[in-house]
């Protein structure tokens, strides 16, 4: 079993819409489609690049 935290964030009414519409299309959770978002946000060459500027 792996291992996890729980982070909240705040998300705009027209964000959360979206995203409740594309968990319910995925048929994932909108924790799973959030924990994606973040992880290849946080891999991607410009957050790195920007990781290494700051």
């Amino acid at each position: 079993m792996s291992t996890s935290e729980t982070v909240t964030v705040r998300l705009s009414p027209e964000i959360k819409s979206k995203l409740e519409a594309l968990a319910q299309s995925t048929r994932r959770s909108k924790s799973w489609l959030a924990a994606e978002a973040i992880a290849l946000y946080v891999e991607s060459p410009v957050f790195i690049f920007a990781e290494r500027v700051v």
